[in-house]
């Protein structure tokens, strides 16, 4: 048999294809081609998107438990439901893996669901935390960690601050030209620095209860524990940043920062500003949880309306259910997904009339095109405004253009 293509020109192309393919019949195929399109159909929300549940691993649960301990938020109902989901992952050698199936489980996700459950009220002898601990110990134990990590244990009194990164929240004073402008980053680690320099700032602490303290982490005694960091990596860069951390430490450490209070007055307004109309922050799950404890830090109760809105997106689509336990979300792609589903559907001969909710799909991506400018305008200039982000909530960030989606096709 033969089928026909078109190139990414236009021009027709025919090709043999025998009645096997890699082992299964074409009708096989066809039959799989069959339910996969019923399945779109079938899960298509009612706007005329698609989206997937985005998994990850369970930093982002630990982190939810940490911040609502830190923000003082009790009795949340879906706190016991993000518990069970930390448990349900937890590996039969006791750590936590950082991708479904991983050969080993990793060291931050492991600390992270550990100092979660002990906030949470865990005892060190409760066999979850029996096997946890048996594992961070053996696997190098807290000296592991990433800073990402110690940040989280500084929050709430088990790591000291000074052995964190330094983030000064003037950073973002700094001109658009210069190096290290926060527009030179991308769109998510400019959202996440943003609030964890106010954090950095700070240096503010919710300490563990003496009974929920970390201590068996420390089994050599916190005096005789080593907090700096590992000198994995030699040559000029690694040197020069660790120069360039030690010289942000000193001034951190500085009684005399003049610019200080503009610069987190700045930052705070920046936060404000961009909050997405969905509560979020930047379409992923650490600037929503860090502007969030920013926010908390310089005097933002939880009712007031964005700490609200914010707290309020993790009651809709920033978290999903299985069974009994709750998931946060990372991070979700409707826009993504709802192109890649509609190219899918073009590629397999679907038209408007076979499939209807195609028409909607498409009136639904239209309608999230983004014609005013973002933080992308900072940094790209002289280019008109017309693309479209991720996840269909920000109008700051722009990462695709749908350029799959030729008119021609549409058309038919």
């Amino acid at each position: 048999m033969s089928l026909s293509f078109e190139d990414k020109n236009g021009k027709s192309i025919v090709t043999n294809v025998t009645t096997e393919l890699n082992g299964f019949s074409l009708e096989v195929v066809d039959s799989a081609i069959y339910e996969a399109v019923r399945w779109l159909e079938k899960e298509q929300n009612d706007e005329g998107f698609w989206v997937g549940i985005l998994e990850t691993n369970s930093c982002m649960e630990a982190q939810w438990v940490l911040a609502m301990y830190f923000m003082g938020v009790k009795n949340d109902p879906k706190h016991d439901g993000i518990i069970r989901a930390i448990l349900r992952e937890q590996r039969q050698d006791g750590s936590w893996e950082v991708y479904h199936e991983a050969p080993d489980g990793d060291i931050n996700t492991t600390v992270e669901c550990y100092a979660a459950l002990r906030s949470a009220g865990f005892k060190p002898d409760d066999e979850p935390l029996k096997k946890a601990r048996k594992w961070i110990l053996s696997h190098g134990g807290l000296r592991k960690i990433r800073n990402f990590t110690r940040f989280w244990l500084a929050l709430i009194g088990e790591w000291p601050w000074e052995y964190t990164p330094a983030v000064p929240p003037e950073m973002i004073m700094v001109p658009v030209w210069a190096p290290f402008n926060i527009y030179w980053f991308a769109s998510w680690a400019r959202a996440t620095i943003v609030p964890l320099a106010v954090l950095s700032a700070h240096r503010p602490v919710k300490p563990l209860p003496p009974d929920s303290r970390l201590d068996e982490l420390f089994p050599e005694g916190r005096e005789n524990f080593d907090y700096s960091m590992p000198k994995r990596l030699s040559g000029f860069w690694p040197t020069f940043f660790r120069v360039n951390e030690r010289l942000l430490h000193h001034y951190m450490n500085s009684p005399v920062k003049p610019f200080r209070e503009t610069a987190i007055k700045l930052c705070l307004e920046w936060i404000i500003k961009h909050q997405d109309p969905d509560g979020a922050w930047g379409g992923i799950q650490p600037p929503l949880i860090y502007s969030l404890m920013a926010l908390y830090t310089e005097g933002y109760p939880v009712d007031h309306p964005v700490m609200f809105k914010g707290m309020d997106a993790w009651n809709h689509h920033w978290s999903y259910r299985r069974g009994d336990a709750i998931y946060i979300h990372a991070s979700e792609s409707p826009i993504w997904d709802t192109v890649l589903a509609f190219q899918a559907l073009l590629d397999c001969g679907e038209t408007f009339e076979t499939f209807p909710g195609m028409a909607k799909a498409l009136e639904w991506l239209l309608d999230k095109q983004i014609f005013v400018k973002g933080d992308w305008a900072m940094t790209v200039k002289g280019v008109e405004c017309g693309g479209w982000a991720f996840n269909g909530q920000t109008d700051f960030i722009l990462t695709l253009t749908i350029p799959q989606l030729r008119w021609s096709s549409l058309q038919g």
